[in-house]
């Protein structure tokens, strides 16, 4: 019996050779929209139909004008007319949108008179997973709720029956959706558009999230439910254990950080050049006259931020030729600046590569990726070529590639094809567990259960932490007649990870009953551990040094970036080994009473020019040494003002340029303008549109940071005595 029925599996796998041209699902959502505008525009008096916005008038008219259209009245005129996928025909969608249109019309004039109608519809859109979204889509939105989810549990039946795992991209739509229905006030729609998010995709960590909310909006606070809360966040924390989630949020936060990063150390090179610049720029103004001299110092100052902001390889020249430039100048404190600069332009290449060895199934030169595409999303049209014409670059890139095939073809039904990529996998890693689930869940398809068992018995000793190791061997076990092992596997695999067993099991008992056997298996999912050691394979590999880091407008390869911060390292090194401030003493005068940078005609004297001409020709000490403090606070009440703007710039950037410590503003003004830029942008997997008002959140506490900063300085007086030079013993005892 059992070589009979793999005949038959085989003849049909050869049979399903046309269905390569399916497409893929978002594909098949646009063409749905895309023939419901056309049937829109024959009839216009649909389009207010499907907004809930038709009167009765208008109804029945519509009613009239699509009876004259046949509408099948058996399963089997109705399979006549399906719009079969990858070769839709315009009149099968055509009469498919009458009937739906007509079914909707009759129910919303009179319950019960559309039934025909809509089962005709089904029929005809019957495995069609973006064709029944859509329906579904428009049930909800004229309020026939019932029957909206009925049809929702038909795009969930369909998504498992083809292999699909999880579909982000219908979820991202329902989840969209969802929001607007809260917004709406319609509380248990938006609880119902959830659930079938969840079942859309199973480790989307919004859903939780977006239950508090909808929570938080449907009761008062007096009434919120503080379990609850609780059980939802730690719903979604327990995602986080899973590949796919914590890869993005780790991604996420990394990009997050090192921009935040970036940013201080932009600021502190930015702040340091404006603090020294009179002693840097010097030996090239001393010869310019005073306006001129001004004139090229704001120029100087403006064109750092000018050169950050074109980038290309200035992020990192400007970076090091900045510390190397500095270092002579700087106060130990400040070179603890530099030096951090430095080391993070350093750790860029291995950052990078740790993002992307990390999230290898989201970048598609690795072949993972492919793997990713062909387990999360199912069959699309596009994987079959990109794998053949995949550029191998490893012994990990091949297995994937022949393990995506494989996968994509079995989901296909083509299980000659699937066979055939699966040996190709075994024989690259015959001991990987991938491979071995993979040859397992084929033979499981063919009714070879015995031989199933042996090879999942191989799998648990590779990899006993993979759940689906243990889940595959229980339904193995099961199917060939040995219950004690299949409840004792079942458990080990509940232990493991209950959550997912559990969705496991309720799917297979609500859409696969009986047979056949290909749905009762697991496909294996990558897991984190599987990244770290990809990771840690990098950097033995030397992978730091080939891979491209973003600068601006080009890349620049990690090697040279390396090799540019160890020649800078080791110039500053040789150049200053043997530099002491005390031994060597400045390279520059500068004036005792204003502190400004003396030219070489000033430096037999012990001012500068304008202070020695002030002071030169008066002789009473008194009106001398008055003179002298109106010079000193003079000078320090330009520094004062020059650190208030930059605070209002950025908080805290006037301390550092004071020559203050307090890097704890700076540094979190950075990281909420990093958090800011990552909220808004694609987290997890799903768009912003996701967190609602809560992705500006870390705008908040900075807009706070800037007030507060703002307002200080308006209503405190300026306070000279940290900036004025102290005053020397003979002349303290002068005015005394």
């Amino acid at each position: 019996m059992n070589t009979r029925m793999k005949i038959m599996v085989l003849i049909a796998s050869a049979i399903a050779g046309p269905l390569q041209a399916q497409p893929g699902v978002m594909e098949s959502l646009r063409e749905a929209v895309a023939s419901r505008w056309d049937f829109q525009k024959r009839y216009p008096a649909a389009q207010k139909l499907f907004r809930n916005e038709a009167s009765e008038g208008e109804r029945m008219l519509l009613i009239g004008q699509l009876r004259p259209l046949a509408t099948p009245t058996t399963a089997a005129e109705a399979a006549a007319t399906t719009p079969v996928p990858g070769s839709q025909s315009q009149s099968a969608l055509g009469i498919m949108w009458a009937n739906f249109a007509l079914g909707v019309a009759a129910e919303k004039s009179r319950p019960g008179a559309g039934e025909q109608d809509l089962a005709a519809a089904a029929l005809q859109a019957k495995g069609n997973l973006g064709l029944n979204f859509e329906l579904a889509r428009i049930l909800g939105q004229v309020g026939m709720y019932q029957r909206a989810h009925s049809w929702q549990m038909e795009v969930h039946r369909s998504m498992l029956e083809k292999g699909y795992m999880r579909v982000p991209d219908l979820a991202k739509l329902e989840l969209w959706k969802v929001l607007e229905t809260i917004r709406q006030g319609h509380f248990q729609v938006a609880r119902q558009g959830m659930e079938f998010a969840k079942r859309l995709d199973p480790l989307c960590p919004w859903v939780p999230y977006q239950n508090l909310i909808l929570h938080f909006r449907e009761h008062s606070p007096l009434g919120w439910d503080l379990g609850f809360v609780w059980t939802s966040l730690g719903e979604t924390l327990r995602l986080l254990r899973y590949y796919d989630v914590q890869t993005l949020f780790l991604i996420n936060v990394s990009r997050c950080l090192r921009l935040a990063l970036g940013i201080f150390g932009a600021l502190g090179l930015l702040v340091l050049f404006i603090r020294h610049f009179p002693r840097i720029a010097h030996p090239w103004t001393e010869k310019m006259p005073e306006a001129v001299e001004l004139r090229v110092r704001y120029l100087a100052i403006a064109m750092v931020p000018l050169s950050l902001a074109v980038g290309g390889a200035g992020y990192v020249v400007l970076g090091l030729l900045g510390a190397m430039l500095l270092w002579k100048h700087c106060s130990p404190d400040e070179k603890a600046i530099l030096k951090v600069v430095v080391m993070g332009i350093a750790l860029v290449p291995f950052l990078v590569m740790w993002e992307q060895s990390m999230g290898r199934h989201l970048d598609p030169r690795f072949a993972v990726n492919l793997y990713h595409q062909a387990w999360s999303r199912g069959y699309e049209r596009s994987l079959s070529d990109r794998s053949l014409s995949f550029p191998i670059h490893g012994h990990e890139d091949s297995l994937y590639r022949a393990l995506a095939l494989s996968l994509q073809y079995k989901k296909q039904g083509n299980y000659l094809r699937a066979a055939e990529y699966g040996r190709d996998a075994s024989r690259i890693d015959q001991g990987n567990a991938f491979a071995l689930l993979n040859a397992g869940n084929l033979d499981m398809a063919a009714f070879e259960y015995p031989k199933a068992v042996s090879i999942f018995e191989r799998a648990r000793r590779e990899a006993p932490n993979l759940v689906e190791t243990w889940f595959n061997s229980s339904q193995a076990e099961l199917y060939n007649n040995n219950s004690s092992k299949h409840k004792k596997f079942l458990d080990e695999a509940a232990d493991l990870d209950a959550q997912w067993v559990t969705q496991w099991l309720k799917d297979n008992d609500e859409n696969f009953p009986v047979y056949p056997a290909t749905r009762k298996s697991m496909d294996p999912m990558l897991r984190m551990g599987q990244a770290w050691q990809a990771s840690w394979r990098a950097l033995l590999n030397l992978d730091f040094l080939r891979v491209p880091v973003h600068a601006g407008i080009q890349d620049i390869q990690g090697s040279w970036l390396l090799g540019a911060v160890i020649a800078a390292a080791l110039a500053l090194f040789f150049r200053f080994r043997h530099y002491s401030r005390n031994t060597h003493g400045w390279d520059l005068f500068e004036c005792k009473i204003c502190g400004r940078i003396m030219c070489r005609t000033c430096r037999k004297g012990v001012h500068c020019q304008n202070c020695f001409k002030t002071v030169a020709g008066v002789h009473e000490n008194r009106i001398r040494l008055e003179l002298v403090s109106r010079l000193r606070n003079r000078s320090a009440l330009v520094r004062v003002r020059i650190a208030s703007a930059l605070n209002a710039v950025f908080p805290g950037s006037g301390r550092l340029y004071l020559g203050g410590g307090g890097f704890f503003l700076p540094l979190t003004t950075s990281l909420l303008i990093g958090s800011s830029w990552g909220l808004n942008h694609a987290v997890m997997e799903y768009p912003s549109f996701v967190l609602g008002p809560l992705r500006w959140l870390p705008l908040l506490p900075l807009a706070c940071l800037y007030g507060v900063f703002n307002l200080k300085q308006l209503r405190t007086p300026l306070d000279l005595g940290g900036v004025t030079p102290a005053p020397t013993a003979p002349e303290r005892a002068v005015t005394r």
